[in-house]
């Protein structure tokens, strides 16, 4: 009897078998595992309502835990699919069964035997709101995406390619349909919304017709029929306050910090405005220069590897077994000690650097394959995240980093002193008119999901942003952007009430790079990140992230240290 791929890798505990994998193993591999959790959650209530029976952690939530592992993991794993292989028959099949998962999920938190058992929890009153929520959510992204599949834009005069990368010019080239003999010389060229082209359009074309009617598409992606994403995000918000208030929060922004590192709504929103008023004058003096400005006219992973081993005395290798992955260019690495001998594998990770377009999907996420259990957690907090990624981006400024990691195409020769100093100071271009956004999305997020009326309709939320747009923008604001509909993070993504997190990321990473700083010597310096390895990176998941941070930093954190960075004090 042949055994679905999937199947076998949740028996054994084993990682994806990526490049064998079917799409049509995924809807029997998931309907067999649901069935499977069915008949074990009949079990455990069966046992739970014995009026003699044994109630215990062990008894109910470890047990619990081992029930929900397959169904979980499996689903995990289907959603990584959809990030890094996105297709048309993934998401048909993603979709057939995404209502199931959910209802078999929800009976088990549901549980009367169960809930009895555990004396602590609540029948979940909102089923089917949650069960709509997630219904929304899916729709919010698939609405995003063929919305921005939707869109293109041909140009024929050659003129307004100009400079353009020739890459990007190569790549309109190709997909023009009905145009099988464009070149890159010739034309025509066909733009998408695709970020890579995005990004280049704006950064190097130097027609402003062009920058313009790509820019104005994008903030306009799904905020019109037949992809509007107005009214869910409408029901979205009155759905999360409905679920917070159902808790006993006041709103579902208080009731995403439970989870989080900040202490207080209001503890996040002085943040945001602390920030808005140091940056601010900045940005407007940036935008000053600029405008001022116009007006007058391969080697990288090993170098990555050996500052890694370099500072924190880690080990990064190809793994001992090689393993399937979703692509030919995805690697699978893993990390061990240097200075403990003998001691096992720390960790592996899949490392999948290119784009590929519509199939794999843009931006910081990852799901865990196999990791390892929460039963043993006592901290209910211990799983709260820290920023460890934005730490490492501050090591990729000094110019032993950059030598590291950098050579001349042809001589391999590092970089000069006088092209580094130029990197370091394009660091910090204009870096205020980018960081405000962040800050106005950041407010936003917060409003919508602490003090904004759910009962209010869509055009109130873009009547919030614009708002907020002349608050924390130092250029100017357009009543006409809808790009609220396309904002992902909140509204199907793991940022709803927590949009804050990248601002407070770099406050927490510029804080603890300051010790880096502050050691005298190199010796003082690997110490430090022997420290940092030892207590930041490896209490995360023992111990609240906070607790973590001091132990490191030897204080709580502060935001002098990006400011400082900046220039602001």
């Amino acid at each position: 009897m042949v055994v679905n791929p999937l199947t076998r890798c949740l028996e054994d505990y084993s990682l994806p078998p990526f490049a064998t994998l079917r799409v049509s193993d995924i809807v029997p591999a998931v309907r067999a595992a649901i069935a499977e959790m069915a008949l074990d959650v009949n079990a455990i209530e069966d046992d739970l309502s014995d009026p003699d029976a044994d109630i215990s952690w062990a008894t109910v939530m470890d047990r619990l835990e081992i029930i929900d592992d397959p169904v979980n993991r499996l689903w995990r794993i289907v959603i990584h699919l959809s990030s890094v292989a996105d297709s048309p028959e993934l998401r048909l099949a993603q979709s057939e069964v995404q209502a199931e998962v959910l209802t078999i999920q929800s009976r088990r938190a549901q549980s009367v035997p169960v809930f009895r058992a555990m004396q602590r929890l609540r029948a979940s009153r909102g089923f089917h709101e949650d069960l709509t929520a997630e219904q929304q959510s899916n729709r919010f992204d698939s609405n995003v995406l063929d919305s921005t599949n939707a869109f293109s834009y041909l140009v024929h005069d050659k003129a307004e390619m100009d400079g353009l990368p020739d890459a990007i010019v190569a790549l309109t080239a190709n997909v023009p349909a009905g145009h099988d003999l464009a070149t890159a010389t010739q034309g025509p060229w066909k733009f998408t919304l695709d970020w890579s082209v995005y990004w280049a359009v704006q950064r190097y074309a130097t027609s402003r017709r062009l920058r313009e009617a790509i820019y104005l598409a994008n903030q306009a992606i799904a905020s019109a029929a037949p992809f509007d994403n107005a009214p869910i995000m409408q029901q979205m918000i009155q759905l999360r306050r409905d679920r917070a208030q159902l808790l006993g929060f006041e709103s579902y922004a208080a009731l995403g910090l439970e989870d989080k590192m900040a202490p207080s709504v209001s503890a996040v929103q002085d943040l945001i405005d602390g920030m808005r008023n140091k940056f601010r004058p900045l940005g407007e003096a940036e935008v000053a220069d600029v405008s001022a400005y116009a007006a007058s006219q391969g080697a990288v992973l090993d170098g990555l590897f050996e500052f890694v081993a370099r500072l924190f005395g880690l080990r990064i290798e190809a793994a001992d077994t090689p393993q399937e992955t979703w692509h030919p260019d995805v690697q699978y690495y893993q990390i061990r000690a240097l200075d403990q001998p003998g001691t096992p594998v720390i960790s592996q990770f899949y490392l999948d650097l290119y784009e590929r377009g519509d199939e794999k999907k843009a931006g910081a996420w990852i799901e865990v394959m196999v990791g390892r259990s929460s039963v043993l957690r006592t901290d209910d907090k211990a799983h709260v995240r820290i920023p460890v990624f934005a730490l490492m981006f501050n090591f990729a400024a000094p110019v032993t980093t950059i030598q590291m990691v950098s050579g001349h195409v042809v001589t391999g020769e590092p970089l000069p002193d006088s092209i580094f100093d130029k990197l370091v100071a394009s660091r910090r271009f204009v870096a205020a008119v980018k960081m405000l956004p962040q800050l106005q999305k950041a407010s936003l997020d917060l409003s919508l999901h602490d003090s904004f009326d759910s009962t209010a309709s869509s055009d109130s939320m873009f009547a919030l942003s614009f708002t907020l747009d002349k608050q924390f923008d130092v250029l100017p604001s357009l009543e006409s952007d809808k790009s609220l509909c396309s904002l992902s993070h909140i509204f199907s993504g793991l940022y709803a009430a927590g949009y804050y997190s990248y601002t407070w990321s770099e406050v927490m990473s510029s804080d603890a790079y300051g010790r880096f700083e502050e050691a005298k010597d190199e010796d003082e310096w690997k110490a430090v990140g022997r420290d940092c390895r030892d207590t930041l990176f490896a209490l995360l998941g023992k111990a609240h992230p906070l607790d973590a941070f001091k132990s490191f930093r030897r204080r709580p954190p502060n935001a002098d240290a990006l400011l400082k960075d900046y220039g602001l004090i």
